[in-house]
């Protein structure tokens, strides 16, 4: 005969390994992202240019730390930027997804400078809200650093995020993809 006491201690022992993955997983994680742009950063050309190429797609994807929540979640963020002629000045419209038990969600305006030879950084400001509570919406701020690899159209690199709404703060380390046209 299986007991309650029996269960709860089995139920804590798989919470406790479900953590201990967790935080295995996002030490690999980091380890994995800081290889690569160490190995990367020996075969960049430091002379990049983008030439024609006025418009980025880009993706980025990261495991997800809340400050004040003590939680990981994975996040999803997209945008669509456009660089400004004869600048080094980009503007757009960026969507974040973090999935978690709220279904955070943040759009907003994305204004971006690459400040030096593959350098960026990207200021996001607009709203956050949870899935259906649209109408709830907080303002949000999000800061982020991309180092960008280029072969030919398509550029990759490392991310650096942080992230500010009236509820809690979050920061991401991950890997940001996109295409140029």
């Amino acid at each position: 005969m299986v007991k309650l006491k029996d269960i709860s201690k089995y139920m804590k022992y798989r919470n406790l390994s479900s953590e201990l993955l967790l935080n295995r997983n996002f030490r690999l994680w980091r380890i994995f992202c800081l290889t690569l742009v160490s190995t990367l950063s020996i075969v960049a050309n430091a002379d990049q240019e983008l030439h024609d190429q006025r418009l980025e797609i880009g993706i980025a994807t990261s495991p997800v730390y809340f400050l004040n929540e003590d939680e990981f979640a994975l996040g999803l963020h997209v945008h669509g930027m456009y660089l400004i002629q004869d600048t080094n000045l980009s503007i757009g419209l960026g969507y974040e997804r973090i999935f978690d038990d709220h279904r955070h969600q943040t759009i907003g305006v994305v204004v971006g400078s690459n400040i030096w030879r593959g350098l960026t950084l990207n200021v996001n400001v607009g709203a956050t809200f949870d899935e259906n509570a649209i109408s709830e919406s907080e303002f949000a701020l999000h800061l982020e650093s991309t180092y960008e690899f280029s072969i030919d159209w398509f550029h990759f690199g490392p991310v650096v995020e942080w992230a500010y709404d009236p509820n809690d703060q979050h920061i991401s380390l991950g890997l940001h993809t996109a295409l140029h046209f």
